[in-house]
């Protein structure tokens, strides 16, 4: 029998994990069922096992494939030139969810997390997942003090672990009532008002003063953990 190489059980993996997402995203956590998985990547069950042996394994690990890119973009951020202060400002000031996939995997993520709130494992993974994105918002805040852009009046992380709590509460809001919340303009401009005042960010006077055009957001920490946005 032919040996498979690792850069093709790479491929078949990240070909499994595309497919699951495609999934979750139409079906949510809670419809949806390893079969639906077997028939989008057009495999056997015995195939789909080499890799993954249960739903919630296989979520973990499209959740993980989104959080990297998420946290990825922080990183970029926190180690690179361009203007913290246009991330922070752009972020805080848009609309709680920025599109109709983010909003159905912050529906999948919000599943799971209610389906597995009790088991002692996830409420440790929950809690590190948290703490990694606290801590990669973190580092993008203090790369805004090194650079003059910020004078805080808060410590940076408890800054941080606000903007992503709520953002988390956002997501559950537009979940819950829809358009209906996302119509109500105090949310944005609560978080934004916060996000200056809490960090010393001057008052914006004009576009020209932040080069660079829209920030990509990251995903959200806990319910978004979040997405996306900084979850």
């Amino acid at each position: 029998m032919p040996k498979v190489s690792a850069a093709h059980k790479e491929a078949r993996r990240e070909h499994l994990l595309a497919c699951a997402e495609r999934v979750f995203l139409r079906l949510g956590y809670r419809r949806a069922r390893l079969q639906d998985v077997m028939d989008e990547a057009g495999v056997s069950r015995g195939s789909l096992y080499d890799y993954f042996s249960s739903k919630q394994e296989l979520f973990e690990a499209v959740r993980a494939r989104r959080d990297a890119h998420s946290l990825a973009r922080l990183h970029e951020i926190a180690r690179g030139e361009e203007p913290v202060t246009l991330f922070v400002v752009v972020w805080t000031s848009r609309d709680d969810v920025p599109d109709e996939e983010a909003v159905a995997f912050i529906t999948a993520l919000l599943e799971y997390n209610l389906e597995e709130r009790q088991n002692p494992a996830y409420r440790a993974q929950a809690k590190e997942r948290l703490e990694t994105f606290t801590g990669a918002l973190t580092a993008v805040l203090e790369a805004g003090v090194r650079r003059g852009e910020f004078t805080p009046k808060l410590s940076l992380a408890a800054i941080a672990r606000f903007l992503i709590a709520a953002q988390d509460g956002a997501a559950l809001g537009r979940l819950v009532l829809g358009d209906a919340f996302r119509a109500e303009d105090s949310y944005a401009q609560g978080l934004s008002f916060f996000a200056r005042e809490s960090l010393g960010i001057a008052p914006r006077r004009s576009k020209r003063h932040h080069p660079g055009g829209d920030a990509a957001m990251p995903a959200a920490a806990s319910s978004a953990n979040g997405e996306e946005d900084v979850r």
